[in-house]
């Protein structure tokens, strides 16, 4: 418990002291959805209106490789005692290509995942009837779709959690992240239980209060009330999952740098 206190007030500490870096989340991931929904009207009638969007979307994908990567490095080289890591920032963007191609895994990973997830009734189908056979009474297949939904679910986060770690990696590393070294210091950092627990509270403040924020229907009277309910509950929601983006990679990059020294 007393080694968790030490790890996580410096952790939260440094995601306290970078407000910069915070409203930088904030408005800059607003920017890139907005971008991002911009792109999706953008016309395919000619072929030059086809070259737009790609170009388009590698700029987004990049700035947001940037955005992200960049913040990793700005805490790895805050924990590792560094005065200026605001410089951690132009150092990334050299690095651009190795994110892509981690960008290019994390959303391979992420589409199996998403596959799985859409196997869920086929899956429970044949489990009921498999289980039901061997064990020689009813298993129904609403119960199979509930374990398995929580097993894909588990195994996208324990996923995500890995690919962050690698971020770390490749944010500070560039293609040598992908070194068999790199891979497995990440792999060391992502099984620290420190990390996991921080994850869980992160998972919490930007996952469960959010869902739990734009559910909630409060009453209210008349449409415009409702209307402003609702922008402010999305708002809300929205802070509070960049609040805990930035500290869980703030916990990230301690775990690394802890490794590194």
């Amino acid at each position: 418990m007393i080694a968790h206190r030490e790890f996580a007030r410096p952790t939260l500490a440094a995601a306290w002291r970078q407000k910069r870096l915070w409203l930088l989340q904030v408005f800059g991931n607003a920017a890139l959805l907005a971008a991002t929904w911009g792109w999706l009207w953008i016309p395919e009638a000619h072929a030059w209106q086809v070259a737009a969007t790609l170009v388009v979307a590698a700029v987004i994908l990049a700035l947001s490789l940037w955005l992200h990567g960049g913040t990793l490095a700005l805490f790895h080289h805050l924990h590792h005692g560094g005065e200026s890591p605001w410089a951690a920032f132009g150092a990334t963007r050299r690095r651009l290509p190795a994110l892509a191609v981690w960008g290019l895994i994390f959303g391979v990973l992420m589409w199996v995942v998403d596959w799985l997830h859409g196997e869920e009734y086929h899956v429970a189908a044949w489990l009921s009837s498999a289980l039901t056979l061997w064990l020689g009474r009813p298993v129904t297949p609403r119960l199979m779709s509930q374990v398995y939904y929580t097993l894909v679910f588990f195994l996208g986060w324990v996923l995500a959690l890995f690919l962050v770690a690698l971020a770390v990696r490749v944010a500070t590393q560039g293609f040598a992240g992908f070194r068999p070294q790199s891979l497995r210091r990440a792999l060391s950092a992502f099984w620290r239980f420190r990390y996991w627990v921080t994850s869980v509270a992160a998972f919490a403040l930007g996952a469960f209060l959010p869902w739990f924020l734009a559910n909630w229907k409060p009453v209210t009277e008349g449409v415009k009330p409702e209307a402003v309910s609702l922008g402010l509950r999305f708002l809300a929601a929205y802070l509070l999952m960049m609040t805990a983006w930035v500290v869980l990679a703030s916990a990230a990059a301690r775990v690394a740098s802890s490794l590194d020294q």
